[in-house]
């Protein structure tokens, strides 16, 4: 199986067994699902109602109000143990696009300096400079909508390795996540 690592940070972000789409070889659109955060969670598949009148019939309970209880997370995220980035100065808002800007242009600058430094063919390292200027624009204007997620061991409030940013395709209720090709590195397990 091959993983995806942080080429920054080494962290695990990626493996193969996700459905991942190649975008002008730059990014990665990686579906994606919510799932409960906890794995005690009782599902329960049978078809009489609940005995008691206080549960809701949803199939899933969570230790005594039902789906409401359940915390949903990405699964991506969940796999990966990735943290998600916020600012207890900001009280849980979302990045701002001034702040991920910034911050994405120092990544981009270390990342450069990581391909350049694993002797990466200078047209790729091009490839990843000009691919990051078309999808970053994109990406900016819709990151206050998105939620932006680091790897286990990075800073979450001042991030040095990728973020990993999840948005929601057009139907609103698929998410998936998207991760810069060359910030990555495989490692074969």
């Amino acid at each position: 199986m091959i993983i995806y690592k942080d080429i920054i940070t080494g962290d695990e972000l990626l493996s193969e067994t996700y459905d991942v789409t190649e975008i002008d070889g730059v990014i990665y659109e990686v579906e994606t699902k919510r799932v409960p955060e906890s794995d005690n969670i009782e599902v329960n598949f049978g078809g009489n109602p609940s005995e008691n009148p206080d549960e809701t019939d949803t199939g899933i309970e969570s230790g005594g109000g039902g789906q409401d209880d359940v915390k949903m997370v990405y699964e991506l995220c969940k796999s990966f143990q990735l943290g998600e980035v916020e600012d207890e100065r900001r009280k849980n808002v979302p990045i701002t696009k001034g702040q991920f800007d910034e911050e994405f242009k120092r990544y981009v600058k270390k990342v450069k300096a990581a391909l350049e430094k694993k002797g990466t063919d200078p047209a790729e390292v091009k490839v990843f400079t000009d691919g990051v200027k078309k999808h970053f624009k994109r990406i900016s204007k819709n990151i206050e909508n998105c939620d932006t997620f680091t790897g286990s061991t990075d800073d979450l409030f001042e991030p040095s390795g990728m973020r990993v940013v999840v948005d929601y395709r057009d139907d609103g209720m698929t998410p998936y996540a998207i991760i810069w090709k060359h910030g990555l590195e495989e490692m074969k397990v």
